[in-house]
């Protein structure tokens, strides 16, 4: 959704050369779970990591109600697997 979009770009590039634009770029990297109000209370983010940095910053939240449930799903499964 985001590639192409110049207002995001994080550099350019040729055959001969990449340029990076830093400051774009570190505030990419320098994202994570701490950085999202919905992650910070969510008792899933330090498993999930906060899904995709792009739905991360701009609102999409698709994915946690689907990592909530496989990871419920897949404790279960262990849970049991051990108690058998």
């Amino acid at each position: 959704e985001i590639v192409g979009n110049k207002d995001f770009k994080i550099g350019r590039y040729s055959e001969d050369y990449i340029e990076w634009d830093n400051e774009r770029l570190r505030e990419w990297r320098n994202y994570d779970i701490t950085s999202s109000p919905i992650c910070k209370k969510c008792k899933y983010a330090l498993y999930c990591g906060g899904g995709c940095v792009a739905h991360a910053r701009f609102g999409k939240r698709e994915h946690c109600a689907y990592f909530r449930q496989m990871f419920n799903i897949s404790v279960n499964r262990a849970f049991e697997s051990l108690i058998k």
